[in-house]
């Protein structure tokens, strides 16, 4: 079993509560994410949603990564970012976002805004394990032996 973990990606104050004066609307972000998807590579992609609908008590559903919604819910995008492995293009998608209106990404998980550095992965707890235990290899662990 495994969590699904997302950030929020918005305006918020320091404690984390959604600054009232902008929220990021449908159209938007609608925007946004066909921009996104003009410049990102194929392996970075989202698959949005042919026709953004709201889900009861969810809010909006733009677009899935990894298999996940991407949801606009009161002014703000919901976006996972973390299952069983990192989910490339909703964080890079995130990260668009806020580069482009220029918004903040706030982990629950955390409690706090995140800096952009702090939020996009530096790399694979494989590779890094690989590293500290050079005798493992690439592919892994042998099996059935």
């Amino acid at each position: 079993m495994s969590f699904l973990h997302t950030v929020r990606v918005g305006f918020f104050d320091v404690s984390g509560e959604q600054v009232q004066h902008r929220d990021l609307g449908i159209e938007e972000c609608v925007e946004l994410l066909q921009r996104f998807l003009d410049v990102m590579p194929p392996e970075l992609a989202v698959k949005p949603e042919p026709r953004p609908h709201p889900k009861p008590g969810r809010g909006i559903v733009l677009a899935s990564a990894g298999g996940f919604p991407v949801v606009l819910k009161h002014g703000v995008l919901i976006c996972p970012y973390f299952s069983n492995e990192y989910i490339p293009g909703s964080i890079a998608f995130a990260v668009f976002v806020c580069r482009e209106v220029g918004c903040s990404i706030y982990s629950d998980d955390e409690g706090r805004t995140l800096s952009l550095e702090e939020f996009v992965p530096k790399r694979s707890l494989g590779a890094t394990l690989r590293e500290l235990n050079s005798d493992l290899p690439e592919d892994g662990p042998a099996g059935g032996e």
